[in-house]
């Protein structure tokens, strides 16, 4: 059900891929903790579920890619009005999730980057936070890309953390804000992997070996690299976003298991 994203050049706007199942869970906070006690419970609550047993009690096999999502949204003066967290899932088929990985680790192609997507579940993107584009989290390297994007920001930040649950190793937080351009919601999210080279045929994926490293990857020329999803999420009940000016606080925690 992945699909390669159309190409990260600066006259393009990012493709989306079809919705994917997703667990949710919305709640109305009004009194959030230090930003440090928000992001201790995020990596808990990300190693909690990475650390779920295999059901009917047999022995783990395989890896596990788990990607919890803390979405805040808050009113201008920066009052909380929705807080929401959940798991994605990672995105299977060519040119996705384990092609994105596959790559990185056997070092065909390199990782310059990360995008977050954020839409409405809508058909078209309609009644989106951002209007009918989706809101765009972008590594600060790729931020020139804004400029075709819509409403996009180079915000995103890159980061490994620790995770409380023994076994479960380090994590990587994409973390991140935008401020929405109309009242709306967001139903439909995306984490995107920027890498280069990558190149993919009707047929089949083949990825040709790389000559950049991820710092060059960062630096090449939109031509020469490809925003690859690599998970994504519906929310079962769409956060709200009341109207535009308000912030969204975007934090990804990816960890394996």
């Amino acid at each position: 059900m992945g699909t390669r994203v159309a190409g990260w050049t600066l006259g393009c706007v990012l493709a989306m891929a079809g919705a994917a199942g997703g667990s949710a869970a919305q709640a109305q906070a009004k009194n959030p903790g230090p930003a440090t006690a928000a992001a201790a419970h995020t990596l808990q609550r990300a190693a909690q579920v990475s650390a779920k047993p295999e059901s009917g009690g047999g022995m783990h096999q395989g890896i596990t890619v788990h990607g919890w999502w803390v979405i805040e949204v808050r009113r201008p003066g920066g009052k909380l009005y929705s807080h929401t967290e959940f798991e994605n899932t990672l995105v299977q088929g060519s040119g996705s999730g384990p092609t994105v990985l596959a790559a990185a680790l056997s070092g065909s192609s390199a990782v310059g980057g990360w995008v977050v997507s954020l839409s409405s579940a809508a058909s078209g993107g309609a009644g989106g936070a951002c209007g009918r584009v989706p809101c765009y989290l972008v590594s600060p390297q790729f931020s020139s890309a804004c400029n075709n994007l819509g409403n996009c920001s180079g915000s995103l930040q890159t980061s490994l953390a620790s995770t409380p649950a023994a076994g479960t190793g380090a994590a990587m937080v994409l973390s991140g804000q935008i401020q929405s351009t109309q009242a709306g919601s967001i139903g439909l999210v995306t984490t995107q992997a920027v890498v280069c080279p990558y190149t993919s045929s009707s047929n089949a994926a083949s990825v040709t070996l790389g000559t950049y490293s991820p710092a060059q990857c960062a630096a090449s020329p939109s031509a020469e690299s490809t925003p690859l999803i690599f998970t994504q999420a519906s929310l079962p009940t769409a956060q709200n976003v009341p109207e535009a000016g308000d912030t969204i606080n975007v934090t990804v925690t990816i960890s394996f298991q």
